[in-house]
């Protein structure tokens, strides 16, 4: 017999990441007696453990191999992720790579990290942890080439969490910039450091001879003139929301990072580019939806901006020299397309997929198209004639017109396809809210409601014949609620997701509640109020 000894990690763990922490273990240990402390846990093995399942676990801080030669103690690579982040918030200097390697080899992370390596890029409304995505994939204790689909993309938490732990990745988005964030997270690592550090240095003495350039509307149309993007930005609307000076130098770095040849680090720079627009605009950050500032004096010095930022990005990818796995492959595939439609869009054959873990959208709860506006306006990716276009193809969003409305109306009083759960509160949203003096937005909810779970129905339906059967899909779900008539009604979205899914042939096998964060509750209006993940199995 072979005696283990796990040592929780060094922070304050909440309840059910213990929980996934003894499920992660379960699912290496089979039949093994398991013992719990407060602070380990201890199994006796008949086999001796994969080394490299022991290396990938999430909510330890060490594994002690006692084998009576003598202990052998195995450090997650978890730890060192988190560590890496660590160092990036400290003062030591990077070319003191010796200290640096040091810390991250034989250190002890004593805090929580939430985010590590290209985590740590870009903002992103309603993300999840990727320790919760790397437990969920260690539990379903895959074979080395399996294939993981997310669904619902959003920043890549899931495809590069598949990447760092040495599985093959496929999925996609209707956000372009989604899109882009999640190419840039997974295919920067695999840029040479040295080279990126040149780069950023051209571009940075580039754009620092054009610091003293004339700042007038005549220069912003001669820069506007020059940027190559396939469609036009939409110049008149960036003038409102931007100071004159902040959009000419924004203007003049775009067409400098043209200049680069190697599209993995075009996309870099213009992912930092985006990342600091909110900040250089007068769009207030406090807000979900696109609303100006109280305060307008929000002209600053975008170049030193911009260089931080890059500069930034370039520590990341250096950092991540240090921890990378030694076999590093990239069986990635990002696509940009509709969930609805994901068989067509991915190239998937039925029974392909090993399995899905995925945080489907929020139920009417963020604009996620507004919030990204700015930087979909800048890069072309939408202008205001087709803005309207890509909100309404969202699923979760929160606009529709007033005969939008009423034909959705009209279908879920003869709808025989979602579940009778699901249906029965949206038509008491509905009678509430139309029997009622209430605004515009609240006549929409059971409409935008039952478009929601409708879209969900459908997206369920390929995820079911694409996944392997007796496989997993796990869904981190979250739930809000809304206000109908004078009455507050919780929307239970994680227990509607799970009917739905029996209802197309999967089998809920559990649901875990998760502790919700305090960021979860800064936009009280659309606050997630419970989340949970559903282990739904195809049966």
């Amino acid at each position: 017999m072979l005696n283990y000894l796990f040592r929780y990690s060094n922070y304050q763990m909440r309840d059910y990441e213990r929980k996934l922490a003894l499920l992660e273990l379960q699912s290496i240990c089979g039949d093994s007696r398991l013992r719990r402390d407060k602070d380990k846990i201890m199994i006796v093995a008949r086999n001796r453990l994969s080394r490299k399942k022991l290396e990938d676990l999430t909510f330890f801080s060490e594994v002690v191999f006692r084998n009576g030669k003598g202990d052998l103690t195995i450090i997650p690579r978890q730890v060192k992720y988190e560590l890496s982040a660590k160092i990036l918030k400290s003062n030591i200097e990077e070319n003191n790579q010796k200290e640096i390697y040091e810390l991250i080899i034989n250190g002890k992370s004593n805090s929580r990290q939430l985010r590590y390596l290209t985590h740590l890029m870009h903002e992103y409304k309603g993300r999840y942890n990727p320790q919760l995505c790397k437990a969920l994939i260690n539990i379903a204790n895959l074979k080395k080439n399996a294939l993981i689909l997310d669904p619902f993309v959003g920043s890549g938490t899931t495809l590069l969490e598949c990447l760092l732990n040495g599985y093959n990745g496929i999925g996609l988005d209707l956000n372009p910039l989604s899109y882009l964030i999640t190419k840039v997270k997974v295919e920067s690592l695999a840029l040479d450091i040295k080279s990126l550090k040149v780069y950023t240095e051209d571009l940075i003495r580039a754009l620092q001879h054009k610091e003293n350039q004339k700042i007038n509307n005549k220069t912003l149309g001669s820069l506007y003139s020059k940027i190559a993007f396939q469609a036009p930005t939409d110049l008149d609307y960036l003038k409102k929301w931007f100071p004159l000076r902040n959009l000419i130098q924004i203007f003049t770095i775009i067409p400098e990072i043209f200049r680069f040849t190697d599209k993995r680090i075009r996309n870099l720079f213009f992912l930092a580019l985006s990342d600091i627009l909110i900040d250089l605009s007068y769009q207030d950050p406090g807000q979900l939806r696109i609303k100006r500032r109280s305060e307008e004096k929000v002209e600053k010095e975008v170049y030193q901006v911009y260089f931080s930022k890059i500069r930034y990005y370039c520590n990341i990818i250096s950092t991540y020299q240090l921890v990378k796995p030694l076999q590093w492959k990239n069986g990635i595939r990002n696509y940009l397309g509709d969930t609805r439609n994901l068989r067509k869009v991915l190239g998937l054959s039925d029974d392909s997929v090993d399995l899905i873990v995925t945080s489907p959208p929020y139920a009417t709860a963020l604009p996620y198209i507004d919030t990204d506006r700015l930087s979909l306006m800048l890069f072309g990716y939408i202008n205001k004639g087709s803005l309207r276009q890509l909100e309404s193809r969202m699923i979760g969003n929160r606009e529709i017109t007033q005969t939008e409305r009423g034909r959705l109306e009209e279908e879920l009083v003869q709808d025989k396809i979602i579940p009778r759960s699901v249906k029965l509160l949206i038509m008491k949203i509905y009678k509430l809210n139309k029997y009622s003096s209430v605004g515009f937005r609240r006549k929409n909810t059971a409409a935008l409601l039952y478009k929601y779970f409708s879209d969900m129905y459908q997206s369920m339906l390929e995820m079911h014949k694409v996944l392997k059967k007796n496989k997993y899909c796990l869904m981190v779900v979250g739930c809000n609620s809304t206000r109908a008539g004078e009455r507050d009604i919780f929307i239970p979205t994680d227990d509607f997701i799970g009917d739905i899914g029996e209802s197309i042939g999967f089998r809920l096998k559990t649901k875990l509640c998760l502790n919700i964060q305090p960021s979860y509750m800064i936009h009280k209006k659309n606050a997630i109020r419970r989340e949970s993940v559903l282990f739904l199995i195809k049966g």
